[in-house]
Order: structure tokens, then sequence, then C-alpha cells
């Protein structure tokens, strides 16, 4: 008998978060809402420098606090966590891990894209359409992600729930 039972897959409150997060993290780029640069764009020309501006203080902001360079340390503790995560996961069969592994681990290729387009950006910021259509590729990118992210999770969690839990 488990004293403390983590019944991940089967509560609605990570698939709210699952949902939520990627929700929010498909709508804001670069501090930015995609539907204000969508709306800048299409019919309030006025408003495309008002965006770039903001845009430039965001870069400002982020460029402060962050270091510019990632050292071939912080990318090697960052692929043993990884790897020991997805092992311990899945192979020892931990759901609450594997809940995790589901909910931030796909964030990661969107987040080195936003990354390495605010790098570009910071250099020199180009005319909004230009930013706009980087943005874009970067929100299809985005989208597809959390699609293949919520259905591969929908059908581990259902194989998990049908596993683990008596049905009747």
């Amino acid at each position: 008998m488990d004293l403390i039972q983590f019944h991940s897959f089967s509560s609605a409150w990570y698939w709210f978060a699952l949902i939520a997060i990627w929700a929010v993290f498909c709508q804001l780029y670069l501090g930015m809402s995609y539907h204000q640069l969508r709306l800048a764009r299409q019919g309030h020309p006025e408003r495309q420098g008002v965006l770039l501006r903001a845009l430039a203080l965001y870069l400002e902001r982020m460029r402060w606090s962050t270091v510019s360079n990632i050292g071939p340390f912080v990318a090697g503790l960052c692929a043993f966590v990884l790897s020991f995560w997805s092992v311990v996961a899945f192979f020892y069969n931990v759901e609450i891990l594997q809940a995790f592994f589901f909910l931030f681990v796909p964030l990661g290729p969107s987040l080195i894209l936003r990354w390495r387009l605010a790098r570009r950006l910071a250099k020199e910021i180009p005319d909004f359409e230009a930013v706009f259509r980087q943005i874009r590729t970067i929100r299809y990118w985005t989208l597809l992600s959390s699609f293949l992210t919520i259905l591969m999770s929908t059908f581990w969690g259902v194989r998990v729930i049908l596993r683990e839990y008596s049905v009747f």
C-alpha cells in the first residue's frame, strides 16, 4: 500500500495544466501577444512602431539578465539531467516523472527557437514584416509541437490508466 499516490494522468488538474501551459506558450512571443502582432500587421499599421519599440525594450531587459553564451558544462549538465529523468520516468515506470516529462520537456525546442530569434533580433531589429514572419514561423512549430505533445500525452495517459488502474 502506497502512503502517497501520484496518479497524474487520471487527474483533471494535470490535463488542465498541460493545456493551459501550451495555450499561453502558443500566444506569447518575446513579451508580445501574437494577436496584437497580427492586428498590427492587418489593419493597424500605427501599432507596428509601438510593438517594435516594446520588442526592443524586451530584448534590452533580456540582455541584462541572461548569459550570452551557454558553456559546454551547462549543456552537458542539462543533457545528463534530461537523460536521467527520461530513464527513471519510463524505464522504472514512475508516473509522476512521466507526466512532468510530457509537461515540460517538449517546451525545450520552442524555447531554443525563441532564444535564437531573440539573439538575432538583439543585434539588429529589422522592419515589422520581417519580425512578424520570423515569429509566425516559430508559432507554426510551437503549435505543431503542442498538438503532438497533447496527442502523445493523451495516448500515453490512456495506456497508463488502462494498465495501472482497475476499471471494474
